[in-house]
């Protein structure tokens, strides 16, 4: 992720390529009598169109390719803001680069979508999560209704909240009190008010 803001396609390409043929010599010493044909049914399957994926076959899990990063350029500042200027039209930049740089910053898959569909705010106190926040991992993936309760991993059960407001949220709520209101309705947005 730290080498995605430049032109690093071509080191992904030897790092997965590097990477296969350990994988591959790796499985042929780990069955020295059997045939290639059968190596590779047993560890390697085809994956986001590419032949030849390492993957275990009981779980689904494979080796994500390097390749597969997305380079992400870094954006210039826009020298008519100055960082001082209170006009509506500098804070509205200042606010829309903070959420582009903070999004930028984040690695799980999960966490990115929660940030992209609460546009960058904290379900809890709605103050924008920053970009130091997200390096930090200063933000929390709370359940709306509990594990333990039968909640699950879904993106619907999920809400993306700054580490101290969980901390909160859960002081005021016992997770039977989350359940009961989660049958009910967004809990997160009634809290807010009191």
């Amino acid at each position: 992720m730290y080498y995605r803001h430049v032109v690093s396609k071509d080191t992904f390409r030897k790092i997965d390529y590097e990477l296969w043929n350990k994988l591959w010599f790796w499985s042929k010493r780990r069955h020295p009598n059997k045939s290639k044909g059968w190596i590779i049914k047993k560890y390697f399957s085809r994956v986001d169109n590419l032949k030849f994926t390492f993957i275990d076959q009981e779980t689904g899990l494979y080796i994500r390719r390097t390749v597969h990063t997305p380079i992400k350029r870094h954006v210039l500042l826009n020298i008519r803001y100055r960082v001082y200027d209170k006009s509506p039209e500098t804070q509205e930049y200042w606010k829309k680069r903070e959420y582009t740089n903070a999004y930028n910053q984040i690695y799980s898959v999960k966490i990115g979508k929660l940030y992209k569909k609460q546009q960058g705010k904290c379900s809890f106190c709605k103050e924008l999560m920053t970009k130091e926040q997200v390096a930090n991992q200063k933000l929390h993936a709370h359940h709306m209704l509990p594990r333990s309760l039968g909640g699950t991993e879904s993106h619907s059960n999920l809400r993306l909240l700054h580490n101290e407001c969980h901390r909160e949220l859960h002081a005021r709520l016992s997770r039977k009190e989350m359940k009961e209101l989660w049958e009910t309705e967004d809990y997160l947005l009634d809290l807010t008010n009191e």
